[in-house]
């Protein structure tokens, strides 16, 4: 079936220059079921593509990808500058998200109120370094982090364990390198989780929801680009692009405005 690119609004259009999925209409797109995955969930069916139902040749796919890429030039920028942190402020994040991480999955091993209670009072520290970090209310993201539930505090305390681990394409290597969906891929499976790579697969397999439901830890999409929500305001952990590395950040208000969130517990 053809498709009028005419008829395209950037506002339908999802990421087609990510080579790991290819989806159109954000409004069109639906939880994929877990039986409709290929056996190898880092490796996605090649041309898979939907919009509306309607199959896409390589050529329009190439032609709407330019259309998208010249449609965003300028726009996908702004907001993704975060905030540069020093190495040693890296390492104390990372050895108290180790310690908090070790805790939840503790609780979730042995259901040890212990160890529960351990994770809440090292979570709670590690809120104090990231929020004054990012200059958040530390009391909005200490409830954000309790609230949450166990696998997404699981998540969440996992990515930030690589905080500093450096960018790089189609990476997905424990503390040695990631790109964006393969931090969130990692992230979530060390929480018991398998997630698909791309950033579109991701979010097109999770189950979305609104931004004031939205937990700690859940997806944060946009066109090409998908990280994990801290639960406050535009506060985001993402492996951000070539040059950066696994970071802390509060997304512009512009982009936040349009940015997606899904749950992939759900």
């Amino acid at each position: 079936m053809g498709l009028a690119l005419s008829k395209l609004r950037v506002t339908q259009i999802l990421q087609f220059h990510d080579i790991d999925c290819y989806t159109v209409d954000i409004n069109a797109i639906t939880r994929v079921p877990s039986q409709a995955l290929p056996p190898n969930p880092n490796q996605p069916p090649p041309g898979w593509f939907a919009y509306q139902g309607a199959t896409m040749s390589r050529t329009t796919k190439l032609i709407a990808g330019l259309l998208v890429s010249l449609s965003l030039w300028g726009v996908s920028s702004p907001g993704v500058q975060a905030i540069p942190m020093g190495p040693a402020q890296e390492a104390i994040i990372r050895k108290g998200a180790v310690q908090a991480q070790q805790a939840v999955d503790a609780y979730a091993d042995k259901r040890d109120r212990d160890a529960y209670d351990l994770f809440l009072d090292l979570s709670d520290k590690l809120a104090v370094d990231v929020g004054n970090f990012l200059g958040v209310d530390v009391n909005e993201l200490r409830r954000a982090w309790r609230s949450a539930d166990v696998a997404h505090q699981r998540a969440l305390m996992a990515g930030l364990t690589q905080i500093g681990v450096p960018y790089k394409e189609n990476a997905a290597e424990e503390s040695g390198a990631f790109d964006c969906s393969g931090f969130v891929q990692f992230s979530w499976s060390s929480a018991g989780f398998v997630l698909p790579r791309g950033s579109n697969f991701q979010y097109a397999y999770s189950r979305r929801v609104t931004f004031k439901s939205a937990q700690a830890g859940d997806i944060m999409w946009r066109p090409g680009h998908v990280s994990m929500y801290l639960g406050v305001d535009g506060a985001i952990l993402q492996a951000g692009r070539t040059g950066r590395s696994v970071e802390l950040h509060i997304m512009d208000s512009r982009i936040l405005g349009w940015t997606r969130f899904a749950d992939p517990t759900a």
